[in-house]
């Protein structure tokens, strides 16, 4: 109920604290991947120690594969909370008689 009557993102919101850890552990394998496909770790690990070995610096504590895969998880929710906020407010974005039936009554 609390997703129903919620805001424009409730559900999104709600299934991005459900899901998060799951999608970031299905998510990181395929990252890593494609990141060593492009050559995209390499290059990284590269400039990484490139800046470790400058004077009075230190190795940055940045993991790249994380970021990126919390960047991926941040642009899902993102593009997850646009829909919800269209299927809320517009009529015609209920596509389905499931949300036809769900958010015809609000």
């Amino acid at each position: 109920n609390a997703i129903l009557k919620g805001g424009d993102d409730a559900a999104t919101q709600y299934f991005k604290g459900k899901t998060s850890d799951q999608l970031r552990d299905m998510y990181e394998p395929i990252v890593r991947r494609t990141m060593d496909e492009v050559g995209a770790a390499k290059i990284y690990s590269s400039l990484v120690d490139k800046y470790a070995a400058i004077p009075l610096t230190k190795k940055p504590d940045f993991a790249l594969e994380s970021y990126v895969t919390d960047k991926a998880l941040d642009g899902l929710f993102l593009k997850l909370a646009d829909m919800e906020k269209s299927i809320r407010s517009d009529p015609a974005a209920r596509t389905t008689a499931l949300l036809k039936q769900v958010f015809g009554t609000r």
